[in-house]
């Protein structure tokens, strides 16, 4: 009995412990949320004129985005790039660029960077697919009209979505996603306290 009471004891110390680390873990999960995430935006210069001529797309962003070179390279986004305060995830579409039926080498992709809500303002009934991009962090292929409706060629592009800070910046599509959730250090946390408990 006394042996079971000075277990008991020195578990309350480390049940108070793993309590408290939780309660910080879940804490810092919920300010990472509230401040937002900070995501690059801009578009590459190829999209400029085409945003000129048509009013749907000048009706999906409320500021024109940047329209430069710096959107086609990794280092110049994150030098760079203007960034905007995101409530959902930061998105990169890929367009491939074809000449004469071959995809581009120098130039493979023509890019649109920003938040997962301004992207797809213009949907009226989400699919399911661009819900997913605004809550998790993968790629996935998707015709042109179901970002913008009213763009007329309904061409394949990659849209890439990640949830960390300025994480929108690459050149390449990503076939695996690499990004930590601060949520599996929520799941973590509250795994270590029930097994101390």
């Amino acid at each position: 009995m006394e042996a079971m009471r000075s277990y008991d004891a020195r578990r309350g110390p480390l049940r108070r412990i793993n309590v408290m680390i939780l309660l910080f873990i879940f804490h810092a999960a919920l300010l990472h949320l509230a401040e937002g995430l900070n995501c690059f935006s801009c578009a590459s210069a190829d999209y400029e004129p085409l945003y000129d001529r048509n009013r749907d797309l000048r009706a999906f962003w409320d500021k024109p985005p940047k329209f430069d070179a710096i959107c086609d390279d990794s280092f110049e986004v994150r030098r760079l790039a203007p960034v905007e305060s995101c409530e959902s995830t930061c998105i990169t579409v890929f367009e491939p660029q074809f000449f004469g039926g071959v995809q581009s080498v120098p130039k493979p992709y023509t890019f649109i960077r920003g938040c997962a809500d301004q992207i797809f303002s213009l949907i009226d009934a989400r699919p399911r697919e661009v819900d997913f991009l605004h809550q998790e962090a993968i790629c996935l292929s998707l015709p042109l009209s179901q970002i913008w409706p009213q763009v007329a060629p309904n061409e394949y592009v990659e849209v890439c979505s990640c949830n960390t800070n300025g994480c929108n910046h690459h050149v390449e599509i990503s076939s695996s996603s690499t990004i930590f959730y601060p949520f599996a250090l929520i799941i973590l946390a509250i795994a270590m306290t029930l097994l101390w408990l």
